[in-house]
């Protein structure tokens, strides 16, 4: 909530770092609008509701990624398995940047299937891509919290 008040605050550059641990400042520029857009200020309920509504996109989105790879019954099945998963409603319930990640990786994969599917070079490129960059700031994280758990970052 508050780095999304300081990237709003500041001079905005989509690909630069924030103050918050170095995270791009995009999506706290995305989230910030949402908040305003639905509260008209930043608050914890409004971004609270922006990261519901990023929540109820992950099932949508689900349901059309399983759609492209199981019949009916199963997608219907996958995605209400996903929607009612305890960690998605408590994610999508406190003010994380979680969701925006999960949100990317499922799109990604949906796009990749899309592309694959239909013999889409262009569309099984970009989901690649953006897979690829969820899974490169990943193991990022992954090594961070592996070297501050030993000691050594």
């Amino acid at each position: 909530m508050m780095a999304a008040q300081d990237v709003l605050r500041g001079s905005f550059e989509p690909f630069g770092l924030s103050k918050y641990f170095g995270i791009p400042s995009l999506i706290f520029w995305v989230l910030g609008n949402m908040a305003m857009a639905i509260g008209g200020e930043i608050t914890l309920f409004s971004m609270r509701l922006a990261h519901a509504f990023f929540g109820l996109a992950i099932i949508g989105l689900s349901y059309f990624l399983l759609r492209l790879a199981f019949p009916f019954r199963a997608a219907l099945i996958g995605t209400a398995i996903i929607g009612l998963s305890h960690p998605l409603i408590a994610i999508s319930r406190m003010a994380m940047r979680d969701n925006s990640a999960l949100l990317a990786a499922v799109g990604a994969f949906t796009i990749l299937l899309v592309g694959l599917k239909r013999n889409s070079v262009f569309l099984a490129f970009i989901g690649g891509l953006v897979m690829r960059n969820e899974v490169l700031f990943t193991k990022r994280l992954a090594v961070l919290f592996d070297n501050l758990r030993d000691g050594s970052g």
